[in-house]
């Protein structure tokens, strides 16, 4: 593949530099608690002698004092970074480095970054009264000690960055006051444990870059407090559950670089204060689901290494916050949407390793050239091809090969415009075919778009009249038809397979006024593959296809639009309006 602009960005951790709003504002008081609290216990430095009460130390209880030594020694203290006042002072509270106290118990410990090494002591467990633990950043190891179950005050427990390994302790489901739980970039394994459902206060869930395995919990979807769940790198399979659709306090959601596959829930639309989506490096496939477009919070969305197939859904021009657009290396293709342009904050956009195209017009291009100047732009260098574009302005037929102006019954007329002043008035007086011609094309894939108004025409109730017809030499390679049903108009699409057999799409109502038809046909890639398809588009929606089609023998050589088939055998009359028609071998269309 092609590629084309391309300037790689540096993109920050998100979740680095996030913590739960909840969790914040307790710290914050706590803290504030804290500032006098060990001003008013300070005593004079007095030598460590043990934690026998009241002979030697007496800040805090003797079973949360063995508990610190019992941590100092369980993680190779006489090695730490920084070990003031550990074991040297009887004073925890006040000279111990790490250690904050609140009314007579440790409420806080924050080791990050102090190199220590060895296991977490089960004697954790003894320190009732802990708010906050941090030991990230240093090489922990062993598993996470079940007694850390007893911490039932606890708000915050942080263990990122360690070597840690094991599950996690079915027992931290007693840690009912848990908003933030983080043990990212460790060596945990197993599955998450159905008693974390427990955890209804929990605002952030962090467990990147470990080894779980199993399903994706669907009962995360009942965790409605949740702000912030990252589960990449990790090796969860099956699929997204589309109860993770309820969590609508989400910020961001990180699902990336794991094994889950199926397609992507529409229930992810339901996130409506979601900033960061990220899914890639995953097996999803399928369409991108339209509700999408439902997230104008969006900031970052990362689709990238993924098997997702079909086209960029235009209502992604509605993510007017958007700064990140990653959907290179998977199986999209078409044209990128036009409304991509309405995102005025884009600054990285890939595309690259796909089958997407650049619009060709100057608006889009002047788009794309912005995002090029001022961020990171990625793309296949590929420009979306145009094999005709007609908007019938010219006042007559010119653009295409040939008219058979069925004796008059083809024209242009401004009654037909449905944009601009004019557009292709096809009636039918004269009982014969009438129609414009594209000729000369060897098209391996097809699209042809165009504005289709049905005016009201008299159709004898299930008759079928065929408005685009696609030929290869003599034989037909797809079609698109129209008829009446109890007063109301449908259309289908057909296509022929190598064997001469005709395949033919379930009908699809539409209003008696103006709609954008699109037909986007493609030949299978060889005689072993059955991935041939027809699409008709209805309003930019998919709403008929026959795909895992054998047609690989066919291209498209002409195609032929107006009354393609001839209608005398039955009642035909009135007109119908053509305008604004495109045709292009570049794949989907769209808005």
């Amino acid at each position: 593949m092609n590629i084309g602009r391309r300037r790689f960005p540096r993109i920050k951790n998100h979740m680095n530099a996030r913590i739960g709003t909840r969790v914040v504002i307790v710290l914050a008081v706590i803290a504030a608690a804290l500032a006098g609290a060990g001003t008013a216990q300070a005593r004079p430095l007095a030598a460590y002698t043990g934690c026998a009460n009241p002979t030697d130390q007496t800040q805090i209880p003797e079973a949360e004092c063995l508990a610190l030594v019992a941590l100092y020694d369980s993680t190779a203290g006489a090695t730490w970074t920084d070990k003031t006042g550990w074991k040297t002072s009887n004073t925890p509270c006040t000279d111990w480095y790490g250690v904050t106290c609140l009314l007579g118990n440790v409420h806080q410990i924050n080791l990050n970054t102090n190199n220590l090494t060895g296991s977490i002591p089960t004697e954790i467990g003894n320190l009732t009264n802990l708010f906050v633990l941090k030991l990230n950043d240093n090489s922990l190891g062993g598993t996470i000690p079940a007694s850390i179950g007893n911490l039932s005050n606890l708000a915050s427990l942080e263990l990122i960055s360690n070597s840690l390994t094991g599950s996690i302790p079915v027992e931290m489901g007693n840690l009912t006051n848990l908003g933030n739980l983080r043990l990212d970039n460790n060596s945990l394994s197993g599955s998450l444990p159905v008693e974390l459902s427990s955890l209804t206060n929990l605002s952030l869930l962090g467990l990147t870059g470990n080894t779980l395995s199993g399903s994706v919990p669907s009962w995360l979807g009942d965790m409605n407090s949740l702000e912030g769940l990252a589960l990449d790198d990790n090796l969860f399979s099956g699929v997204i559950p589309p109860e993770l659709g309820n969590l609508t306090n989400l910020t961001y959601l990180y699902l990336g670089n794991n094994n889950v596959g199926g397609s992507i829930p529409v229930e992810l639309g339901n996130l409506s204060n979601i900033a960061w989506l990220k899914l890639n490096n995953t097996q999803l496939f399928g369409t991108i689901p339209a509700a999408l477009g439902n997230l104008t919070t969006l900031v970052h969305l990362d689709l990238s290494n993924t098997n997702l197939d079909g086209t960029v859904p235009s209502v992604f021009g509605n993510l007017s916050s958007l700064i990140t657009l990653y959907i290179n290396d998977t199986s999209l293709s078409g044209w990128l949407p036009s409304s991509l342009t309405n995102i005025t904050t884009m600054k990285w956009l890939r595309f690259n390793g796909t089958s997407l195209c650049e619009r060709p017009d100057t608006a889009f291009q002047d788009w794309l050239t912005n995002i090029d100047s001022t961020g990171t732009l990625i793309s296949t260098g590929v420009t979306c091809n145009i094999l005709l574009s007609d908007d019938f302005e010219s006042g007559n037929f010119s653009a295409w090969d040939a008219a058979k102006l069925g004796g008059g019954d083809l024209k242009v007329c401004a009654k037909a415009a449905i944009t601009g002043a004019k557009g292709m008035c096809v009636k039918n007086l004269t009982n014969n075919t009438k129609f414009v011609s594209d000729s000369g094309l060897s098209a391996a894939a097809h699209s042809a778009q165009f504005n289709l108004d049905p005016n009201g025409l008299n159709l004898q109730n299930l008759k079928i009249v065929r408005i685009l017809l696609a030929k290869d030499g003599t034989k037909p390679v797809y079609w698109l038809q129209m008829r009446k049903k109890d007063g109301k108009f449908q259309l289908r699409v057909a296509a022929k397979l190598n064997g001469g057999e005709t395949v033919i799409s379930f009908w699809r109502t539409i209003s008696n006024a103006p709609h954008l038809i699109e037909v986007e046909w493609a030949a299978a890639r060889d005689s072993f593959t059955d991935n041939g398809f027809v699409n008709l588009y209805i309003d930019g929606q998919l709403r008929r296809t026959k795909s895992a089609l054998f047609n690989d023998t066919f291209v498209v050589d002409q195609v032929r639009l107006g009354f393609t088939n001839n209608p005398s055998s039955f009642l035909v009359s009135g007109i119908f309006f053509i305008d604004d028609y495109l045709s292009s071998d570049s794949g989907y269309i769209g808005e």
